[in-house]
């Protein structure tokens, strides 16, 4: 039975590490892109992890082109979202502070959360600017060209791309995984 259905029983721990030092792991722009939406902590934990299997990470030609294309777009909404963050905040704090409307807040307890709301504002501001810095001077780039040196696919050839679709636009009419659901995008 395990040999019907494989996928429905757990590997031995020896077989799963061999397909971890031995596999070649292929990466798309998103998984790169969503390194300027993770937390510094745990962005520096993927690119450690990356640098480790760097010598069996490949990147596809249209993944390293769509990562470089939509970069300072990812960034700009992380900019926006900051401000969206800070803007949310003072207006939580204009509403505490109007002391004719209801939640009442007391003096006290709002000075706290004014010094709170204010240094939380600043270290906004603060991690804004890091993303904005990025545009011209972007740690992040660097290092995903560091981990991909020669290790990036060479574009298809026009006749290439133009079989790829022919076979693509017959796998959505007959509706053929992968991707078929990916038609009305």
């Amino acid at each position: 039975m395990k040999d019907l259905f494989p996928g429905h029983f757990k590997e031995s721990d020896k077989s799963l590490r061999e397909v971890w030092e031995t596999s070649l792991f292929v990466f798309d722009a998103n998984i790169l892109l969503n390194l300027y939406r993770y937390s510094d902590t745990t962005r520096k934990e993927f690119l450690r992890i990356l640098d480790k299997i760097r010598d069996r990470a490949w990147l596809p030609h249209r993944a390293a082109e769509e990562y470089l294309n939509n970069r300072l777009s990812v960034i700009d909404q992380q900019e926006k979202s900051y401000d969206d963050t800070e803007k949310s905040i003072e207006s939580l704090k204009r509403d505490l502070e109007n002391s004719r409307q209801h939640p009442f807040v007391s003096k006290d307890i709002m000075e706290k959360v004014s010094g709170v709301f204010d240094e939380l504002c600043r270290e906004l501001k603060n991690n804004k600017l890091v993303h904005t810095t990025r545009i011209n001077n972007d740690e992040i780039k660097d290092a995903i060209a560091r981990i991909f040196e020669n290790n990036v696919g060479f574009p298809y050839e026009k006749g290439q791309i133009e079989k790829l679709i022919a076979d693509g636009e017959e796998r959505y009419k007959q509706k053929i995984p992968p991707g078929f659901k990916d038609g009305s995008k």
